[in-house]
């Protein structure tokens, strides 16, 4: 009996060390497949609209997208072109947009919108992104001129 309850006693101690590991780990591997989807989805948006030869102001139809087999949106994501640019966005956490900008060698003009404005600013400078664009979204920018 008192065998029983060392070893439930030691279970217990392992599960208090090893468990917050393990949600950490869980917690870096969703991020990494937000980050991931994003990317794929940003990537395709990319190649429509630079292949697009009538290409115009207004919202990027998904459904014209090619994506590879299997893609499932894990967000919303969107895409718009305005005034000679390539917004791509979607809710996103501080996190995931971190590991975007790691999947994409920390960009510039990749960020999360915060209060109309690019984050993080590089060199002092802001990015003022569109109405349209929400705060609290991983977004991606790119010129088409």
């Amino acid at each position: 009996m008192k065998i029983m309850a060392v070893l439930f006693l030691m279970l217990g101690i392992l599960a208090l060390i090893a468990g917050p590991r393990f949600e950490k780990e869980s917690e870096q591997r969703r991020e990494l497949s937000v980050a991931l989807n994003f990317v794929q989805f940003r990537q395709s948006v990319m190649s429509h609209v630079l292949n697009d030869q009538d290409r115009h102001d207004g919202i990027v139809d998904s459904a014209l997208l090619v994506l590879p087999e299997g893609y499932e949106l894990l967000r919303p994501w969107q895409a718009r072109i305005s005034e000679n640019r390539l917004y791509i966005w979607g809710s996103a956490s501080w996190a995931e947009v971190q590991a975007v900008r790691n999947l994409l060698l920390n960009s510039w003009t990749l960020g999360r919108s915060e209060q109309g404005i690019l984050r993080p600013r590089h060199d002092g400078r802001s990015i003022t992104l569109p109405q349209f664009v929400p705060d609290g979204c991983v977004v991606s920018l790119f010129s088409l001129e």
